[in-house]
């Protein structure tokens, strides 16, 4: 079973709350399409490092990441106006290329114009379950 302790749910929690808030933030200037990867507070829950991807360059990221910087006071407080935790942590944004390297491995393979298998060989294969 894999370990699944408390910092982990409180990321998980503080990543649902925040992309909630981002997105009906009005006086935020955001991408059209962004994604909360990750929330890593401490032990202490005392900080929260949230990590930040975009569709798009470098630029829009970056943009973005420093947008969510200088408006954090203002998120933390909306987080903690919903979350039921001691201390509500102080975030630091993080910018992560997640989203562009995934479209850029996307592209290298569609250029790569491997041809599908043969659907004959892939009926006629039997694996050691099948017969089970």
């Amino acid at each position: 079973m894999p370990n699944y302790d408390r910092r982990d749910r409180v990321g998980e929690e503080i990543k649902k709350l925040l992309t909630e808030i981002i997105q009906n933030d009005r006086d935020l200037e955001k991408p059209q399409i962004f994604s909360l990867l990750r929330c890593a507070p401490t032990r202490d829950f005392r900080q929260c490092a949230v990590y930040v991807s975009v569709l798009g360059n470098k630029e829009e990221l970056n943009a973005f990441v420093s947008a969510l910087n200088a408006a954090k006071g203002r998120l933390r407080f909306a987080l903690g106006g919903r979350m039921s935790i001691h201390h509500t942590p102080e975030l630091a944004f993080v910018a992560d290329d997640g989203i562009a390297r995934s479209v850029a491995m996307g592209e290298l393979l569609q250029s790569l114009n491997i041809p599908p298998a043969p659907e004959e060989e892939q009926q006629t294969e039997a694996t050691p379950d099948d017969d089970i």
